[in-house]
C-alpha cells in the first residue's frame, strides 16, 4: 500500500481497470518528504502494487500537472503526461521544474518529453541576488516607514502645541459663546 501523501497525481485507466498514483509529498516541506514513486491499484484483484518503471524517472516532486495522453490524434496508447512541479535541492531550497515526462502504462516505462531549463532561476547567484534584492527592498521600506512616522509625530506635536486651548482668563482663550 502506498504511503500517505498530498499534492500527488492520481488517474484511473479503464483499459487496465486500475488506479495509478505518482509522486507527491509524504509529510512536510523537507527535501526527504518528496516522492517519485508509481503505484497501481488493480480493481480486478483489489490490491496495490508498487511499480518499478524503466527509463529516466522524473525527480521527486509535488504540485505538478498531469493529464492522460493518447497521442496527438487521441487514438494512441494511453500514457500519463507529467509536467513541471516543485521540489527541493540538497540544501532544501525550493525548486521549480518545467520538464515533462511520458509514462507508458503498457511498457511500465518513463520517457523524458521536455528537458528542464529552469536551472537559471534556481542557481546560487540568482537565489542570492533575489534574496539580497528582497532584503534591500524590505530595509528601504522600513526606513521610509520610520522616517514617515517621525515626521508625522513631529508635525502632530507642533500642531497640538500650537492649538492647545488656554485656560479662561489667559490670552488666546476663546469660548464658543463669545463673538
Amino acid at each position: 500500500m502506498p504511503p500517505s501523501r498530498d499534492h500527488s497525481g492520481m488517474i484511473y485507466l479503464q483499459e487496465t481497470d486500475s488506479l495509478y498514483i505518482f509522486g507527491g509529498r509524504a509529510s512536510s516541506d523537507s527535501k526527504d518528504s518528496l516522492l517519485n514513486d508509481m503505484w497501481q491499484f488493480d480493481f480486478t484483484h483489489m490490491e496495490w502494487t508498487e511499480l518499478s518503471p524503466t527509463g529516466p524517472t522524473p525527480s521527486p516532486r509535488f504540485l505538478f500537472s498531469y493529464v492522460p495522453w493518447n497521442g496527438l490524434q487521441g487514438t494512441g496508447e494511453p500514457q500519463l503526461l507529467v509536467y513541471g512541479g516543485s521540489g527541493f535541492d540538497e540544501q532544501a531550497n525550493s525548486l521549480k521544474f518545467n520538464d515533462a515526462y511520458l509514462y507508458s502504462f503498457r511498457n511500465n516505462a518513463w520517457t523524458m518529453f521536455l528537458e528542464n531549463n529552469c536551472d537559471d532561476v534556481n542557481d546560487a547567484p540568482n537565489l542570492f541576488l533575489g534574496n539580497l534584492f528582497m532584503q534591500i527592498l524590505v530595509g528601504l521600506s522600513a526606513i521610509v516607514l520610520v522616517v514617515g512616522l517621525i515626521f508625522a509625530a513631529r508635525a502632530c506635536h507642533r500642531t497640538l502645541r500650537h492649538y492647545s486651548p488656554s485656560q479662561p482668563g489667559q490670552p488666546g482663550y476663546q469660548s464658543i459663546n463669545q463673538r
